[in-house]
């Protein structure tokens, strides 16, 4: 197991042969979401932690299977015990798998890890970059963005990221940058949310979502929550 707090976008792998209860989803459409599940985690690949909702059992956890467009894109959710949880861990660092990732993508690559303010926040990949460059199966398309996360140590650190940002991803074609920063409380908000002048932004966390205060949640930024 980790040794940090359970945080969503962390990749968690199942031991082989662990039962599930599947919830089901809107997007979920006509897939066998039981068989599917089951081939993916015996195949030793990781889930992605949810956020977890309040009437969950003590000792279970929610977590999702974004599958990738050779096998349908669909979306599946499933409810498993703790106690069948091989191994988790956050999701991994950009610059561990830029190498992995498109050839069209890597002069932002670049950009982002060449910019001081960038690394500062010691960024993150999760979503479909992630997934392919853990699994080694094929989940990005020329349409997909790059998502990250973003864990800046300050308040001025933040801005000095959100202004990176905003400048790597206009000068770039490929990838559409996106994703979230975090706060020291592990509460996460949309960057391009951040970067408008909207006095509250939308915030989520392992079991909440609210609003807040866009400075106040510029003000909690002072670490990595992990």
């Amino acid at each position: 197991m980790a040794d940090h707090a359970p945080a969503r976008h962390d990749l968690v792998w199942l031991q082989a042969g662990a039962t599930m209860k599947v919830r089901p989803l809107p997007c979920a459409g006509a897939v066998d979401a039981r068989a599917q599940l089951a081939e993916w985690i015996d195949a030793g690949r990781p889930l992605v932690f949810a956020r977890q909702p309040a009437e969950l059992p003590p000792g279970r956890m929610l977590l999702g299977l974004p599958l990738p467009p050779s096998a349908g894109k669909h979306r599946i959710a499933c409810e498993v015990p703790t106690a069948l949880v091989a191994r988790r861990a956050p999701p991994p660092p950009l610059s561990a798998i830029a190498a992995l990732l498109p050839d069209a993508w890597q002069p932002a690559l670049q950009a982002l890890g060449r910019d001081a303010a960038i690394t500062a926040t010691r960024p993150r990949a999760f979503g479909s970059a992630a997934m392919q460059a853990v699994t080694g199966m094929q989940c990005l398309n020329e349409h997909s963005d790059l998502d990250l996360l973003l864990a800046p140590p300050s308040h001025d650190a933040a801005l000095r990221a959100l202004d990176a940002l905003a400048r790597i991803d206009g000068q770039r074609d490929a990838p559409r940058l996106d994703g979230e920063m975090l706060d020291a409380r592990g509460r996460a908000a949309s960057w391009r949310e951040l970067l408008g002048n909207a006095p509250q932004v939308l915030f989520k966390h392992v079991d909440r979502i609210g609003l807040m205060a866009r400075e106040d949640f510029l003000a909690g930024c002072g670490g990595s929550p992990a």
